[in-house]
């Protein structure tokens, strides 16, 4: 099951240096940027975001990941949830492409849905999860005859 997957590393590694360089631009002095922080990383340094030590072997590795290669050759059948925050809509285009990609490398069946949910992990406040919940729950006890199908 996944839900809200990373399906790019290096597209999310990007994200962190962004959100390391906005946050940084609320202190006094000069700030890092991304252009500077890729620069350490690339000198063999390594930089800290979140909190976390990121080295840069740590920092390449993550970076060369792609959803579909990890999944590759997964024999089985993978329930991929999407959260919406407003009303429930049809899926991103970039996302629908990795499902596609996904489903073209495993030896299974993608089956997605769209819950109308905030992504809760990423709130300092996080509302009950329970459509979340449910929608965990019904993936997992789908019936044999239906995944099949």
């Amino acid at each position: 099951m996944l839900c809200q997957p990373i399906e790019s590393g290096r597209a999310y590694l990007t994200g962190l240096l962004r959100s390391r360089v906005a946050a940084g631009q609320a202190g006094d002095g000069p700030g890092a940027t991304i252009a500077g922080l890729r620069g350490l990383l690339a000198a063999g340094s390594g930089i800290e975001i979140m909190g976390y030590a990121l080295s840069s072997t740590l920092w390449d590795e993550l970076a060369s990941l792609q959803l579909a290669e990890v999944g590759a050759g997964f024999a089985g059948r993978v329930d991929w949830l999407h959260l919406a925050g407003g009303p429930v809509s049809a899926l991103p285009q970039k996302t629908a492409d990795e499902m596609s990609r996904l489903a073209g490398t495993i030896a299974g069946k993608v089956v997605s849905r769209t819950i109308a949910a905030p992504a809760f992990w990423l709130l300092e406040e996080a509302p009950p999860a329970d459509r979340f919940v449910a929608a965990t729950t019904d993936g997992w006890l789908v019936p044999a005859a239906q995944e099949a199908a």
